[in-house]
C-alpha cells in the first residue's frame, strides 16, 4: 500500500509541476472562486469564534488567492491575524507583505514557526481532493491545531465529480489499489477561455469516505453545500463569465449551473477525554 501512495503522490507532484505556469492564469477557476467559493468561505469565517489575534495557516495556498482573500475577510471581520501561506511546490508561492509563505511539509514548517498546536485557524481549499492518503494529512493538521482551534476545508463534492466522469470530462489515468481510501487515481480540467486545458490531480472519494476520515481526527461542525443561486448565474450569464455560462469547450456545464459542486467543511479538534 505504500508504494502504492507513493507512486501516486510521485505522479501527482508531477502533474502539479507541468500546471504551475497555467495555474496561475486560470481565469475560469478564478472566477469560480469569486463568485461561489470566496462568499461560501466568507460566510464560514464569520460563525467561527476565534481569539482576537489569531495564528492562521490557509494550507495548499498555490499562488496565494485565497490566502489574501481570507486574511482581508478576517481583518474586516475586526480580527487582527497573522497569516501564513504554505505549499509544497516552490512555483506556487507568492511573495506578500504581512503574510508568511513557505514550502515544505506541513509537520517541518510547524516546527520552524513554532506553531505545532498554537494555530487557530486552518483554512485547506481543493487540497483534500488531490492527495491520495488523507489520515497523514488530516492527523498532522490535528496537531496544529490549538485546544480550541478550527479548521476550513473546501472539496470537490464528489457527485459532481462522478457526473464530469459521465460525460468524458474527467480523464481517468488508473486505478491504484483497490485497497486504498479513494477508488481511482485521474484528472480533472481545467478549461480556458483560449480552450488550452491542463489537469490536476483528482483522487475521487465518496462522500462518506471524506466524513469518516474527518470524523476520525476531528469534531465535525458543520457541511455546506455550494451551488450557485439564480441570481449569480442570471449575472454570469449576462457578462459572459465563465465557467456559469454556456460556451464551447466549458465542460462543466451544464452540471455546474444544476447541482452542488463543492462542500464546505469547518471542524474543530476532539476534546481530550478526562
Amino acid at each position: 500500500m505504500k508504494k502504492r501512495i507513493e507512486k501516486a503522490k510521485v505522479w501527482s507532484d508531477l502533474v502539479w509541476s507541468q500546471a504551475a505556469l497555467a495555474w496561475t492564469k486560470r481565469q475560469q477557476d478564478h472566477n469560480y472562486r469569486r463568485y461561489l467559493a470566496q462568499p461560501g468561505i466568507c460566510k464560514a469565517l464569520s460563525s467561527l469564534d476565534l481569539p482576537k489575534q489569531p495564528k492562521v495557516i490557509d494550507l495548499g495556498c498555490a499562488e496565494g488567492s485565497e490566502t489574501f482573500f481570507m486574511a482581508q475577510t478576517l481583518k474586516k471581520l475586526g480580527y487582527k491575524p497573522r497569516v501564513y501561506g504554505f505549499d509544497p511546490h516552490a512555483k506556487m508561492i507568492a511573495k506578500v507583505q504581512n503574510i508568511i509563505f513557505d514550502r515544505g511539509t506541513l509537520f517541518n514548517l510547524l516546527g520552524k514557526y513554532r506553531l505545532l498546536a498554537k494555530v487557530d485557524l486552518l483554512t485547506s481549499v481543493f487540497v483534500l481532493q488531490e492527495l491520495p492518503s488523507l489520515d497523514n494529512f488530516l492527523s498532522e493538521v490535528s496537531q496544529a491545531l490549538s485546544p480550541k482551534g478550527k479548521a476550513v476545508f473546501m472539496i470537490v463534492h464528489p457527485d459532481f465529480g462522478t457526473a464530469l466522469l459521465k460525460k468524458s470530462a474527467l480523464v481517468l489515468n488508473k486505478s491504484l489499489s483497490s485497497n486504498a481510501d479513494w477508488e481511482f487515481a485521474a484528472a480533472y480540467p481545467i478549461v480556458e477561455e483560449n480552450a488550452q486545458t491542463f489537469f490536476l490531480p483528482y483522487f475521487h472519494r465518496s462522500l462518506s469516505g471524506y466524513i469518516a476520515r474527518l470524523e476520525k481526527q476531528f469534531q465535525v461542525l458543520s457541511i455546506t453545500s455550494l451551488m450557485p443561486s439564480q441570481k449569480i448565474l442570471s449575472y454570469c450569464q449576462r457578462q459572459k463569465i465563465s465557467p456559469f455560462y454556456r460556451h464551447a469547450g466549458n465542460v462543466y456545464w451544464p452540471e455546474i449551473s444544476n447541482q452542488v459542486s463543492s462542500l464546505l467543511i469547518t471542524v474543530t479538534k476532539k476534546e481530550v477525554e478526562k
